[in-house]
């Protein structure tokens, strides 16, 4: 049993090392799919490991809803991050956060928010949100992403 677990371990290590794509914001941090393309175009979700060296960070962005989901009538990005590996300094998620939202007629109010957790959900297609310079080490990330009305 203990050999197989090593085979499926290392079968699973050679193909991401092969697989890692550059990331949609082109800031140096690149993403590995772990469904097929055509699955995750299907169901509207995907499941991926971001990657994000020393150097890297994340400037400040909302992520779109894709054309053919908008067609269907999706209006939100939904996501769910689970940091595997935070780096030894810098690349903190930070969320820009109105902190008057449930206040009737109150002025908004944006603050920046730097959770802590390891386990983050949000709705990036509303919420502005980025990640500080990874100063030393690397961070890992696995998001799930998905849309909906």
């Amino acid at each position: 049993m203990l050999t197989l677990l090593k085979k499926i371990k290392n079968k699973i290590k050679s193909t991401i090392d092969g697989h890692w794509v550059e990331g949609r914001q082109r800031s140096g941090y690149s993403r590995f799919g772990l469904l097929p393309r055509k699955l995750t175009q299907f169901l509207g979700l995907d499941i991926v490991i971001l990657r994000m060296p020393e150097g890297v960070e994340l400037p400040g962005h909302k992520d779109r809803v894709p054309i053919r989901r908008q067609i269907w009538g999706y209006s939100k990005h939904m996501r769910l991050n689970i940091v595997i590996k935070q780096p030894k300094k810098g690349g903190q998620l930070w969320v820009l956060q109105d902190m008057n939202v449930n206040i009737p007629d109150a002025e908004p109010d944006f603050q920046y928010i730097y959770p802590e957790n390891r386990v983050y959900w949000f709705v990036p297609s509303h919420i502005e949100h980025g990640v500080t310079k990874v100063e030393e080490g690397t961070r890992y990330v696995l998001s799930f992403g998905w849309c909906c009305r």
